[in-house]
Order: structure tokens, then sequence, then C-alpha cells
């Protein structure tokens, strides 16, 4: 009696082959599609070819390499633009300029913020957070007023056509109003460019 032994050898796939089982550090195989993928928290360096390597995600605000079709910064809100792992148009780095931030959604317009250094994080790109609240900048107004949702808007000079929202102060000049659609100067107040553009209101 003869006994016959086959010897299949353990072949490994390398990254981005089909896969029974992967031959590099930090690979897994993917169930859906039956392909070596990288582990969560590495990323392909060779992108949608075979044979790469998995490399460590880049931290937020740390130099990176980009990679097409990879996402190679750990925040999944954040890209590496410019050679710097940095959170999307819509996000903002919760710790500013230190280490092991993450990307935080940006906020309307009225929202409760808190401040950090250097950092837009309010969505509108004319507001800014102040006492703790996403308020327009002084020489912008929220033109939904309380409500939200709303935009800044530039405020209006002194003379210019102007649109009254309530409880907001929407011309330029400080002792102004928007009267019949127009910016002047309060009872108290005389322009001192007359009926031209331009003026302040003085007493």
């Amino acid at each position: 009696m003869y006994l016959l032994v086959i010897y299949i050898p353990d072949s490994k796939a390398t990254l981005g082959d089909t896969c029974g089982n992967c031959n590099g550090t930090n690979e897994i195989c993917h169930n859906w599609n039956g392909t070596c993928v990288c582990e969560e928290g590495f990323y392909d360096n060779n992108g949608n070819a075979s044979g790469g390597t998995c490399n460590p995600k880049f931290d937020l605000g740390s130099t990176c390499t980009a990679v097409t079709g990879e996402q190679v910064c750990k925040d999944p809100n954040a890209t590496c633009s410019n050679s710097k792992c940095a959170c999307g148009s819509n996000y903002y780095d919760d710790n500013g300029a230190e280490s092991n931030g993450t990307c935080q959604p940006k906020l309307d317009l009225g929202s409760t913020c808190t401040d950090v250094t250097g950092v837009q994080v309010c969505k509108d790109a004319n507001a800014a957070c102040s006492n703790g609240k996403c308020a327009c900048g002084s020489n912008y107004y929220d033109d939904n007023g309380d409500a939200p949702n709303g935009t800044c808007q530039s405020k209006f000079d002194l003379g210019s056509n102007c649109s009254n929202v309530t409880g907001v102060h929407v011309c330029k000049d400080a002792n102004a109003a928007c009267s019949n659609g127009t910016c002047v100067c309060d009872s108290n107040y005389y322009d001192d460019n007359g009926a031209a553009y331009n003026g302040t209101c003085q007493k």
C-alpha cells in the first residue's frame, strides 16, 4: 500500500493582490473583495497598485506625503495638503498649532464656541468666536438676526440703501440706523459729508 502526500506551499499574497494569506506587516485580507489591504491606522504607500507596504497614518499637523486614492492622515476629516495633514475646509483643528488635535465641524453663526488661537472655528469666513459665540466681525452683520443659518454681510455705508434686520445694527457708522431703506444718522447726529457717500455721523 502506498501513501501519496501532496505538499501545497503556504504562498502569501502581497498588498493589493487577491488573498487568502497576506504576507506584509499590518495587512489584512479584506472580506468583501478578497484583496490584501492595510489595517486601520495604516495606508498603502503604493496607492491602488500592488506590491506596496502599510505605513502608519500621519497625525494632524504632521508632515505627510500624499498618495493618490489613499487617506494618509489619521483623522478622516483631514487631507495631506501642501505636505501637511490639515483639516478640510468645513472643519477646524481643535488643538490649534499643538499636536494631537482632531478635526471638528466648523460652527454656524450664533452657535456656542470655544476660541482656538489662530484657528477659524466658525463656518462663515467673516465671523469669529467672540464671548463664546460665533458672531460676525465688526464690519459685518448677521442677515438672519437671532435666527439660525444666517450669513455675515457687509454693513452699509452712510447714505447707502439698506435692509432692516430686527435687533441687528446694519450700518457701518455706530450712530446711524437703517431708516426707510437708507442708512442715516440718528436724530442727535448729522452726516458730515452731506448727501454724498462715505460720511460719518457727527454731533
